[in-house]
């Protein structure tokens, strides 16, 4: 994938990101919410790593 794909992928998942936080999180704690957002990010960046590291 080029920078573009992971530009845009990134761009959507903030968007999405944002309309969540507004719709269903009103009532969680803001440190436990970013705890989440930061272990999702590096769970997908350790995949990504992950699986350019089993490529030939």
């Amino acid at each position: 994938m080029n920078w573009l794909t992971w530009a845009l992928l990134s761009a959507g998942f903030a968007g999405v990101t944002a309309i969540l936080a507004k719709i269903g999180v009103k009532d969680v704690d803001s440190n436990l919410a970013t705890a989440v957002r930061t272990s999702v990010i590096l769970f997908v960046s350790s995949i990504r790593d992950c699986s350019r590291q089993a490529a030939p």
